[in-house]
């Protein structure tokens, strides 16, 4: 799943990749590069180097069932210009607020997406062409559904405008410290 594949247009020099166990430092130096208020809207995850290396270890590795994809560009090949994480074992959590709107997911036909863009690449469309891409793989391999890994933030106004461009639905909230949307996707 998820072979590398070069973006086109005027993003010929980047393409998107399965994260290896050589990234740890790239990584770490693309979360580092993350503003707070950014970091803020990804949590819990630390996004920190730590987390970073941890998630590059070949035992971490071998046992992750998430798919786990950065954007690189051949001109900087040490450089992650965008980061996202394609679970195919939809958490119970989002099982179970699903359920509760009425929405039940069905098992090995949903996944939950998170994606990340640098801050300087943000509007110019490496993340739209990523998207695409992982739409059309996960149809390849008999996906339906997309749902948000734990929704999206409701005051991450840029968010929840790029999802309902690319068709999102807005289904239920929930609250932790900020009320977040819950959106899905139809394939």
């Amino acid at each position: 799943m998820f072979t590398q594949q070069s973006l086109g247009g005027g993003l010929a020099s980047y393409s998107i990749r399965r994260l290896t166990n050589v990234d740890g430092l790239a990584l770490a130096d693309y979360f580092l590069q993350m503003s707070n208020q950014t970091k803020q809207y990804f949590g819990p995850h630390p996004l920190d180097a730590d987390y970073a290396q941890k998630l590059c270890l070949p035992d971490q590795m071998a046992n992750d069932t998430d798919v786990r994809l950065v954007i690189v560009n051949q001109e900087e090949p040490s450089k992650i210009f965008g980061y996202f994480i394609v679970q195919v074992d939809v958490s119970e959590n989002e099982l179970c607020r699903y359920e509760e709107y009425g929405l039940p997911l069905a098992e090995g036909k949903v996944v939950s997406y998170a994606p990340s863009m640098a801050e300087s690449m943000i509007g110019k469309g490496l993340g739209s062409q990523v998207f695409e891409i992982i739409c059309k793989e996960l149809i390849r391999l008999h996906y339906n559904t997309v749902v948000l890994m734990g929704g999206v933030q409701k005051r991450n106004t840029l968010a929840v405008h790029y999802y309902q461009k690319f068709g999102f639905k807005h289904v239920g909230s929930y609250y932790t410290e900020v009320e977040n949307l819950d959106m899905i996707l139809q394939l």
